[in-house]
Parts: structure tokens; sequence; C-alpha cells
């Protein structure tokens, strides 16, 4: 089993679950990306439970495939190719619409 590596929040940083929000939001405001970032979303969901049994546990898994997280989530994020927030972001370039 794969140890979870996941990125904390610093005090000076807004918080990963604001920036993946914000993320989705711009993705989702292009009707041209919304099927792309689903259909993408779904390979990476399972990609995140193959390698991490215990991914419902993380409020950023929920954030990536649209759940209502249970009360006791883990804040933060993934780490490198795992990140949902580095995930995002990647869809949103290759669709144009970063920063």
């Amino acid at each position: 089993m794969m140890e979870n590596t996941f990125e904390q929040n610093s005090p000076k940083q807004e918080p990963v679950q604001g920036r993946i929000e914000q993320l989705k939001e711009k993705i989702y405001s292009s009707a041209n990306t919304r099927v792309k970032l689903f259909e993408m979303s779904v390979e990476f969901a399972k990609k995140l439970q193959t390698k991490y049994p215990d991914c419902e546990r993380y409020k950023c898994f929920h954030q990536l495939v649209g759940s209502t997280p249970p009360e006791n989530t883990i804040e933060g994020d993934f780490t490198g190719d795992d990140s949902v927030e580095r995930f995002l972001k990647t869809v949103a370039d290759e669709a144009g619409i970063g920063n």
C-alpha cells in the first residue's frame, strides 16, 4: 500500500481547497471544457483510488469527483503527479483557459 503524501496549507497561502474550487469554476465556465474535465476526472479519480485506497478520506478527492465529503475529511492535496490542483491546472492549460 502506498503511503499518502499530502500538501498541507501554509498559514500565508490560500487553502488548496479554495484554489481547487476556483480552477473547477474556471473550467466549467467554458462549455467546451465541461465534458473533457468530466472524462479526465473519472480517469484521474480511478488512478487515485488504485494508488491510495483511503483517498475518500481526503477533501480534495471529493472536490475532484463532485461528491459531498464527510465531516471528518482531511484537508490538503496529494503531492506531485497525484495533486488534484495540478491535474486541474493541466486541464485548464490544455483547454487554453489557464492563468
